[in-house]
């Protein structure tokens, strides 16, 4: 299967080439046949068909249809988290084409919120109405049922009565005015003498109100949840921590970086939000980054050692040159001088050695006159 195409497919859209600054989403064709066709269709090109490898900009989708955050619902309330990259809804196709004429595009209508009816009262019968008429004073007013769910502030606050979500919760009671009560899940340090918190929700109880505070890895979190203690402490169990840009093993020069915190041997960036559940973006993008840096001091070491090298050689070499000039010179010396001397004292001279060095002495003379290496090279003696 060949790979997808990383521009975009509709005329006229310079989404994923070089010359288009602005960074999109590009989605590929769906697989299914019915909306393949779907999409064939809606796109106005009629030089090229759609293939299976192409690929479609989110700037030609409605926005209803472009998903850009997780949805869960936690105790009744909806708990929105960030995507990694958006992705389309089902039955989402391209409808808006900015670069062609605009009879071809076709917008989808909006959805309407739907409209509250409300039935009419009904008119009772005189009867009933004498009836009701006469019952409502003797039963006094009817409940309002529209009563508010109340707020954590008005409810009471006894530390002991409150359950945990789970076993890896603790509960430490701080004394003095006013009351602070915390419950903690930690996790054990690099040298398992100490504890970090990861997650730490802080209850402050006046006399009249209960205030709540939730931390995740030290980030302060904005957790507005309604009812009691125990519902906050459910929701912040059921949060997903960030797993970080890595660990500080993996890349032992972040720890003088400004960007980002430390957090149990752990990597974050400082914007992360704490909460995700993979790896926030801000995360990681600071992983790729620290990524590249290891990968680029890694190069650099290795040119350094090549050069280091070369220069060790080439130190030697001119070490060597030094050596093979001063011989040069300690030749010439003693041929200037070997030529001062006369023929006859050089003979008298060699006459007076013994009779092997004066044959050696005399092959050497008689090797450096001789022209051809043919012939008789050593005398019979």
């Amino acid at each position: 299967m060949s790979r997808r195409q990383s521009h975009c497919f509709v005329p006229g859209c310079k989404s994923g080439y070089k010359s288009c600054k602005e960074k999109v989403s590009l989605f590929g064709v769906p697989k299914e046949a019915d909306v393949f066709q779907q999409w064939q269709r809606n796109i106005p090109r009629a030089d090229k068909p759609l293939e299976s490898n192409a690929a479609v900009c989110e700037l030609h989708f409605d926005k209803q249809f472009v998903s850009r955050h997780f949805e869960h619902i936690i105790d009744g309330k909806t708990v929105r988290l960030e995507r990694t990259r958006p992705v389309l809804l089902p039955g989402a196709a391209p409808t808006i084409f900015p670069n062609v004429p605009a009879y071809l595009s076709k917008p989808v209508p909006r959805k309407r919120n739907p409209k509250e009816r409300l039935c009419p009262p009904l008119d009772l019968p005189e009867k009933r109405q004498r009836l009701s008429e006469v019952l409502q004073p003797l039963l006094g007013e009817e409940p309002d049922e529209s009563a508010t769910v109340p707020s954590e502030s008005q409810v009471p606050f006894n530390h002991k009565d409150v359950a945990l979500p789970s076993d890896s919760w603790g509960k430490h009671v701080f004394g003095g005015v006013p009351l602070k009560v915390a419950y903690s899940v930690c996790s054990p340090g690099p040298d398992m003498g100490l504890l970090c918190a990861e997650k730490l929700v802080l209850f402050t109880v006046t006399d009249d109100s209960v205030a709540h505070e939730v931390f995740v890895r030290g980030v302060k979190l904005d957790l507005d949840e309604p009812g009691g203690p125990a519902s906050v402490l459910k929701a912040v169990d059921g949060m997903h921590v960030c797993s970080g840009a890595g660990f500080l093993e993996e890349f032992p020069f972040a720890s003088s970086n400004s960007n980002l915190t430390v957090w149990n041997g752990s990597l974050y960036n400082k914007k992360c939000a704490g909460t995700s559940l993979e790896r926030c973006v801000a995360c990681k993008y600071l992983r790729r980054i620290l990524t590249n840096q290891r990968c680029r001091r890694k190069k650099t070491k290795s040119k350094t050692n090549v050069s280091r090298k070369m220069k060790t050689k080439m130190q030697a070499v001119r070490r060597l040159k030094d050596k093979v000039k001063a011989l040069d010179e300690i030749i010439s010396q003693m041929k200037a001088e070997n030529e001062k001397i006369k023929e006859e004292v050089l003979l008298k001279k060699i006459d007076s050695l013994p009779p092997k060095q004066k044959a050696a002495i005399l092959q050497c003379f008689a090797a450096a006159s001789r022209k051809s290496p043919k012939g008789m090279r050593y005398s019979s003696e």
